[in-house]
This record gives structure tokens, sequence and C-alpha cells, in this order.
């Protein structure tokens, strides 16, 4: 049994584990680097280590994620990490506010805009059907 260690009773394999916070590679334990604002998972697999809500993993690292004025977080390991709230829409790294005009309404999502009825859009605008 390697140093950070332990025996296990599974009938197949090494017959030893190792401890949290390290991994088997070969015929040792190696500790997981774990970077600032980052913690250990349950899991030897991948990484082994996750980060904290608000930052994102790169291979070896855990950047902030920058959130502009009228976003949020998002619980999405992939991806920006934030989203525009209802009313905003995405615009490369800023959330632009949906400009509505006369006779419409937000789409379902919250992110464009639709006529009410019995308009129908033009190009910039709501026009009678």
């Amino acid at each position: 049994v390697p140093e950070n260690g332990f025996l296990t009773a599974a009938p197949t394999g090494r017959g030893w584990s190792c401890e949290r916070g390290f991994r088997p590679v070969g015929d040792e334990c190696q500790a997981i680097a774990t970077p600032a604002n980052g913690y250990l998972t349950n899991t030897t697999s991948g990484k082994g280590w996750a980060c904290e809500r608000g930052y994102q993993a790169t291979d070896t690292a855990c950047d902030k994620i920058e959130v502009p004025m009228n976003g949020y977080l998002i619980g999405t390991s992939s991806g920006r990490g934030w989203a525009c709230e209802r009313g905003f829409r995405t615009e490369q790294q800023t959330c632009l506010a949906i400009d509505l005009p006369e006779h419409a309404h937000l789409n379902q999502r919250g992110d464009g805009w639709s006529c009410s009825r019995p308009f129908v859009k033009g190009e910039a605008n709501c026009v009678i059907k």
C-alpha cells in the first residue's frame, strides 16, 4: 500500500485506494493540485476538483466569471457562466436593454420582442395586419 493509501476489501483491482485529495498514478497516490477558488470533488477521475460558484475551470485554475450589469450567474460549467436578466439581450460581454416598439411585448425568453395581435412584426416595429 503506497503512502496516502489504504487497503480495500475489493476482490479485484489493486487492493488499495488513495485517501481523499490523492489519486492513484501507477503504484503511488499523488496529491490532487486544487487551485485557488477550487475544491476537491468526490471523484479522482477528471481533474478531481471543481470551482466555487462564480468561477469557471480552465486546465489548471479557477477564473472569476465577470458578470455584466443586468446579468446574473447561471449554474453551468461551460460557456460564459452568466445570462442576461429578462428584458435584456446578450451583446458580446454585455447585456443591452430590449427596445420595445409600440404594440410589442417581450418574447417568452425575455431576450427579444413580439408584436401583440392584430399587429405583426415589421422591420423594427409592429404594423397592423
